[in-house]
């Protein structure tokens, strides 16, 4: 009887030992599956390819921008915007579900016949206007993986084009006429000659007409509003077809006398160079000087108040503001706020304080733009985002913050660190499982332990 007893103990024993090692491990497939689901989960990444079959074109000539979407699993809904300077390019048509213009382009793909691992999108452009050109995603793009419909972590690229002028684009710059009102130019105006001198009364700006000598240059005037007592100086910039540029000053004298008003022995007005150049101004009293026109001589650059936001006006027009509060949550970590000061006005920026707070200004700032302002004066709200303003040059350059961005993304999207943090939580659990079941075992042998010595 007794050895019955301790036959049926052993046999209760075993079964309690067997019960146990498959709860273990039961519990080790449950962890290990679900860690491999957020594996997965993970690494559904797809990239973007902006490419073009060349990078250089000129005025005129048309290009094909190919947006190439690539991932390990089917491709299913797409959706993202394009961004790109519309005073270069032109949007002309796209064989794919694309629309817009005007600096921005909306593809739309939902519900899209091919469900394959790579698709491709094809947007055609014309160069209008000279100069560089960047194509790239605004904030971020939309990708949806066909199996399920989750949202991939993308990656993607950004295409610079360069537009030059055509070969036969004529690089005339200079005025057939030059007129204003009240007063008179001193001296005459002859098309080579580009320093004047006037003398007005109690007015804020002046009428001119200035007629350039090519139908296809453009002309430009800053400098000729809100006059105040004393010197002020009005730049009129001739922009030939193939961007050469010639710029005319004016110094106008507000309720003072000019600073000579006699005619030179050579013709000009008293006080200039042997060259032309007004008295006073460096790099045009060396021989030949009035005829060089470097890009940094001649691209004028002015900034005027237009209600609470502030107009930069140089080789585009922009229009700069405080940033929104959702625009600066996405600066980069470093970025401070500073105010810059150029021309007496205080412009809102922001600096990288990781390369250095120095005393004095820094070469380069991010400043936020509302949108460009075209020719006929409307905003373009399609590119309003932070800009890269050097101080130096006066040159504005759009940022994409993916590239400044501390993110621990790799080019196919992938998270790098966060499997082997994933690996590191399933190794414990593991090793934790473990220990219960051997606890769990060693608690069984001492119940039918204690159990049989009772009995």
């Amino acid at each position: 009887m007794k050895q019955g007893r301790n036959r049926i103990g052993r046999i209760r024993q075993g079964l309690a030992t067997v019960f146990c090692l498959f709860a273990v491990i039961g519990l080790c497939l449950t962890v290990w599956i679900s860690a491999g689901g957020c594996l997965l989960a993970q690494a559904a990444s797809a990239s973007i390819s902006i490419e073009a079959d060349e990078t250089t074109l000129q005025v005129g000539e048309k290009i094909t921008v190919r947006l190439v979407i690539e991932s390990a699993d089917r491709l299913g809904d797409f959706e993202a915007f394009l961004t790109y300077q519309s005073s270069v390019l032109e949007f002309e048509e796209a064989e794919a579900p694309a629309t817009g213009g005007e600096g921005i382009i909306r593809i739309s793909d939902i519900e899209p016949m091919e469900r394959t691992r790579k698709r491709t999108y094809e947007l055609m452009f014309r160069a209008i206007g000279i100069g560089g050109c960047e194509i790239a995603i605004q904030n971020k793009a939309h990708v949806y993986a066909d199996d399920g419909g989750k949202e991939m972590s993308v990656s993607s690229n950004t295409l610079s084009l360069q537009v030059k002028p055509s070969d036969e684009a004529s690089s005339e710059t200079r005025l057939q006429e030059l007129k204003i009102s009240p007063g008179s130019l001193i001296p005459e105006f002859s098309a080579e000659t580009e320093k004047y001198q006037v003398e007005v009364g109690d007015i804020t700006s002046l009428v001119i007409s200035a007629v350039p000598e090519d139908t296809k240059a453009t002309v430009a005037v800053q400098g000729n509003e809100e006059f105040s007592d004393g010197e002020n100086l009005v730049e009129i910039t001739v922009t030939a077809e193939n961007a050469d540029s010639r710029v005319y000053r004016i110094q106008v004298f507000k309720n003072v006398p000019a600073s000579g008003n006699g005619s030179s022995a050579e013709g000009g007005v008293t006080g200039e160079t042997e060259n032309g150049g007004l008295e006073g101004e460096t790099g045009e009293n060396e021989p030949g000087g009035a005829e060089e026109h470097s890009d940094q001589e001649t691209e004028a650059f002015s900034i005027k108040e237009k209600g609470d936001s502030l107009e930069f006006s140089g080789q585009f027009r922009y229009l700069v503001s405080e940033a929104p509060q959702t625009a600066v949550s996405g600066l980069p970590e470093g970025y401070v706020p500073y105010s810059l000061l150029l021309f007496g006005k205080k412009i809102p920026a922001y600096q990288n304080s990781s390369e250095g707070m120095a005393a004095e200004e820094p070469s380069k700032v991010l400043v936020y733009v509302e949108g460009s302002i075209a020719a006929d004066g409307e905003l373009r709200k399609g590119q309003a985002g932070f800009y890269e303003f050097d101080t130096e040059s006066k040159s504005m350059e759009k940022i994409q913050f993916r590239t400044l961005e501390k993110e621990t993304e790799s080019w196919k999207g992938v998270d790098t660190e966060a499997p082997w943090i994933l690996y590191i939580i399933i190794v414990g659990l593991t090793a934790l499982c473990t220990i219960l079941g051997i606890v769990l075992i060693q608690v069984g042998k001492k119940y039918y332990s204690i159990r049989q010595k009772r009995r």
